[in-house]
């Protein structure tokens, strides 16, 4: 017999649903994505996506006629019943007669959709949900959304960020100020110290990982706020990228139902407080360690990428989005079309990256824009792109395809450090016979020294002419025996 499952109750209303679980002997309402313990039963269509709950009901006023409502009211009846008829007159969507039964209608996605009663209501408990990634780790800084559906598809709808921003920004914003503090206190510029900045750098570090749990912190400066005044600018700076996403992918901000924080730079309390100020007052979902979260999708990722079937990942389907623009660029009058492919999100083509080029043949020359050539683009489940152009007048087809290894090294790169990495093999060796006898040195002076101030009390006490020579001899003796062993070390 197969594993029991929780047990789950559901009260499906008229106009709010709920849903509980019976777990540890107690029952649990379950919260929504909006963390309300009832959900209205509302479903929205639109042209990117279909929403469900608190966020279709918010799109009412805006979308009426494609925002489905009530629809519990014609579960088990006939089209023709008069209360169908009656209730019919105060719905904005519309309802159709199929076979007798009545079924509800809405624009999705620009295609009109029918739906049962039952489908609709159904939604209200599955449905997909949006996902906020706000990723600020210490050197770059991305923001992705993704819808999830209910068959574990993950679509990446929108990507967005700063290549150049991160907690090192932060870390050297702090230190910039305290070599400005102590250079107006103490008169003295430390900016060309390199030894001076790097400890003080890392002291900047570890404030502010201090000043994310606490008010206060040890480098001279006492406030949390203080901290939050100096980095403002780079806080606000990375709300941009979350509002671009939005827009790229055509949502507002009561369509996100979850935000995940990934980065250790997002422990920072003002960061949270904007990012969730910007949400329109949105819990974040911090359930995940933002340390963890990317190399914990690696290793998922990579256990789907290597044919692993454990019911935990088997259904999961991941979409990517392509984070750049694509674009062609053509030339007229010409016998046959030369189609160059270009990515990025330069408005001049030789600014952007060149992917690759495929000539269109068969062509009568003509000025541009009368050629009639449709030109699609197409990115596989492996990343490759492939781009096709077709002549609508003579049917004339081409077909390119750019795999997605820009950037990666050749096999001969590979082969080559590979063989740098046996020699830094023999350097380690090497440095495992240095190190001993680096310590042994060091041991020794640490010997002479401890013995000279040793002395150097004595002779406060003792007469200089027997005592101290006498010691001195036996320490010289030691000081000439360690030597020659480490001399041995030096010629293994």
């Amino acid at each position: 017999m197969a594993g029991k499952g929780q047990a789950i109750g559901i009260d499906l209303g008229t106009t709010h649903s709920c849903v509980s679980v019976f777990q540890h002997g107690k029952v649990d309402i379950i919260a929504n994505d909006q963390a309300n313990r009832t959900t209205p039963n509302y479903v929205a269509f639109t042209n990117t996506e279909r929403l469900v709950g608190d966020a279709a009901k918010n799109k009412v006023v805006l979308n009426a006629t494609n925002i489905i409502f009530d629809a519990k009211r014609l579960i088990g009846r006939n089209f023709i019943d008069l209360t169908v008829q009656s209730d019919m007159k105060n719905w904005p969507f519309k309802v159709i007669n199929s076979g007798g039964k009545p079924k509800l209608q809405a624009v999705h996605k620009g295609e009109t959709k029918t739906f049962t009663p039952e489908e609709i209501s159904s939604m209200n408990l599955s449905g997909e949900k949006n996902v906020l990634i706000f990723d600020l780790g210490g050197g770059t800084f991305d923001v992705s959304i993704l819808s999830i559906d209910e068959s574990s598809l993950f679509e990446v709808r929108s990507t967005a960020g700063d290549t150049h921003l991160g907690g090192e920004d932060f870390n050297n914003r702090k230190g910039n100020h305290f070599v400005n503090e102590f250079k107006r206190k103490c008169g003295k510029d430390i900016s060309g110290n390199n030894r001076t900045l790097r400890r003080l750098r890392t002291a900047c570090e570890k404030a502010k990982r201090t000043l994310s749990s606490s008010t206060e912190a040890n480098v001279e400066i006492d406030l949390l706020a203080r901290f939050e005044e100096l980095c403002s600018d780079l806080s606000r700076t990375t709300l941009e990228p979350v509002e671009k996403a939005l827009r790229d992918v055509e949502l507002d901000k009561s369509s996100i139902q979850e935000i995940v924080l990934v980065g250790g730079s997002t422990r920072i309390p003002k960061i949270q407080k904007m990012l969730s100020e910007l949400m329109n007052g949105k819990e974040l979902n911090e359930s995940v360690n933002p340390d963890k979260a990317v190399a914990y999708g690696a290793a998922f990722q990579a256990a789907i990428l290597s044919g692993d079937r454990s019911d935990t990942i088997k259904d999961v389907l991941l979409v990517d989005v392509a984070p750049l623009a694509f674009g062609i660029e053509t030339a007229e009058n010409q016998p046959a079309v030369s189609i160059q492919v270009f990515e990025g999100e330069r408005s001049i083509t030789k600014d952007n990256n060149h992917l690759g080029k495929f000539d269109l043949t068969g062509i009568p020359p003509a000025p541009r824009s009368v050629p009639k050539i449709e030109v699609e683009f197409d990115i596989d489940a492996n990343g490759h792109l492939n781009v096709s152009a077709q002549d609508k007048s003579t049917g004339n087809s081409k077909k390119i395809t750019t795999t997605n290894d820009r950037g990666r090294f050749s096999k001969e790169d590979i082969d080559r450090m590979v063989s740098d990495a046996e020699k830094y093999k023999e350097d380690e060796k090497q440095t495992q016979r240095i190190t001993p006898r680096n310590q042994l040195e060091n041991y020794i002076f640490s010997i002479k020294q401890a013995i000279g101030d040793f002395l150097e009390t004595s002779c406060r006490h003792k007469t200089k002419t027997t005592y101290p020579k006498h010691v001195k001899s036996h320490l010289n003796g030691w000081i000439i025996i360690l030597w020659q062993r480490k001399r041995n070390l030096r010629m293994k």
